[in-house]
C-alpha cells in the first residue's frame, strides 16, 4: 500500500471539481438570459404592434366623431343658413384624419408579416392585436428592484463566476514552478522466488517513508509575472462587477420611478379621457341645435383625440418601464415569478 500527500500545493480535485460546478452554473444563467432576450424582444415588437394599433382605434374613433358632424352639419344645412367654408373644413379634416387611418393600418399590416417571419408563424395565420388598455395597478418598492437586481440578474452572477474563475486561476498559477513537498508512504511485505514456491514462507517487510521537495532556484522572474497577470485578471473583474452594480443600480432606480410617474399619470388621463368623452357628446349635442360652431367642433374632436392618444402613451411607457424591470431584476413583478428560479 502506498500513501502519497502532496503538501503546499493546490487541490487540484477540489478546484476542478468547483470549476465543473461554475461551468454548470453559468450555462443555466445563460439559458435564463437568452429567455428574458426572447421576451425582451417579442415584448418590444408586440408594443410597436399595439401602438400601431391603437393610433389606429384613435384615428377611427376621430373619423366617427367627424363623421357624426358631417351628419350635423348636412341636416342643419337644410334648416339654417351656415357657411360653405365650415363644409370645407369638415370635409378636409375628415380626409385627412381618413389618410391617417389608411398610413396606420398599412404599417400595422407590414409590422404583423414582419413579426410573423421573424416568429416563424405560417404567413396565412392570423394575429390579433386588441388594442384595450388595462389599469396600471403594480407598485414596486425601489429597495426591493435593487436587491432582486443585485440577486437575480444574471449578467452580474456570470460576472461573479468569472471573477471566481479568475481566483482559481490564480491559485493553480501560483502552485506552478513553486516551492512544494510531497510525502509518501508505502507499507507492505516483498520477495522473490523464481518459481513462486516461498513467496510467502521467508519475506521482508518493506515499509518506507519518504518526503520529496521541490525548491525552485530561479526562473527569470516567469512566475511572478504569471502571477501578477492573473492578478490582473481577477483586479479586471472586481471592476467589471463594481461598474456592472453601479449602472444596474441606476437603470433599476429609473426604471422603478418611472413606473411610478407612469402608473400615475395613466390614472390622471383616465379621468382627462372620461371628461374628454363627456365633452365630445356635449359638444355634439350643442351642434345640434346651433349653439357652437363648426370650429369649436373641430377643436373639440381634435382635443379628443389628442387626450386618447395620450393615454395609450401612458399605458406604453408604463408597460415599458415594467418590461425595463424585468431585463434588470429577473423578477416579473406583474405575475410574481424569478426567471432564474422558475
Amino acid at each position: 500500500m502506498k500513501f502519497e500527500q502532496p503538501i503546499l500545493m493546490p487541490n487540484k480535485l477540489k478546484n476542478d471539481l468547483e470549476d465543473a460546478e461554475l461551468n454548470l452554473r453559468d450555462t443555466k444563467l445563460r439559458y435564463v438570459a437568452e429567455r428574458v432576450g426572447i421576451i425582451s424582444e417579442i415584448s418590444r415588437s408586440y408594443y410597436s404592434l399595439f401602438d400601431l394599433s391603437f393610433s389606429a382605434k384613435t384615428y377611427q374613433t376621430q373619423l366617427a366623431n367627424l363623421q357624426r358632424a358631417r351628419e350635423i352639419f348636412h341636416a342643419r344645412a337644410h334648416a339654417d343658413s351656415i357657411s360653405s367654408t365650415d363644409s370645407i373644413q369638415i370635409e378636409l379634416e375628415y380626409v385627412n384624419v381618413q389618410e391617417n387611418l389608411l398610413e396606420s393600418q398599412s404599417r400595422l399590416r407590414q409590422e404583423l408579416a414582419n413579426l410573423k417571419q421573424r416568429l416563424r408563424i405560417n404567413p396565412d395565420d392570423s394575429i390579433f392585436i386588441t388594442p384595450s388598455v388595462n389599469p396600471c395597478s403594480v407598485v414596486v418598492r425601489l429597495e426591493d428592484a435593487l436587491r432582486k437586481g443585485q440577486q437575480l440578474n444574471s449578467y452580474l452572477q456570470r460576472l461573479q463566476i468569472g471573477a471566481r474563475r479568475a481566483q482559481l486561476e490564480l491559485t493553480s498559477e501560483k502552485g506552478k514552478n513553486a516551492f512544494s513537498m510531497r510525502l509518501e508512504l508505502t507499507y507492505g511485505v516483498e520477495n522473490s522466488d523464481e518459481q513462486f514456491l516461498d513467496m510467502w514462507s521467508d519475506y521482508n517487510n518493506s515499509n518506507t517513508v519518504r518526503l520529496n521537495a521541490y525548491v525552485p532556484i530561479w526562473d527569470w522572474g516567469e512566475r511572478k509575472a504569471r502571477i501578477l497577470s492573473r492578478q490582473c485578471d481577477i483586479d479586471r473583474a472586481q471592476l467589471d462587477i463594481q461598474e456592472s452594480r453601479e449602472d444596474l443600480k441606476k437603470n433599476i432606480t429609473n426604471d422603478v420611478n418611472n413606473l411610478a410617474a407612469y402608473r400615475d399619470r395613466f390614472s390622471t388621463m383616465q379621468k382627462s379621457m372620461s371628461m374628454a368623452d363627456t365633452l365630445m357628446t356635449a359638444t355634439l349635442n350643442n351642434y345640434l341645435i346651433g349653439r357652437v360652431s363648426t370650429q369649436d367642433v373641430l377643436q373639440v374632436i381634435i382635443r379628443h383625440k389628442d387626450t386618447m392618444l395620450k393615454l395609450g402613451s401612458a399605458w406604453f411607457g408604463y408597460r415599458r418601464s415594467l418590461l425595463g424591470l424585468l431585463i434588470d431584476t429577473y423578477y416579473d413583478y406583474e405575475h410574481g415569478v424569478s426567471f432564474t428560479e422558475r
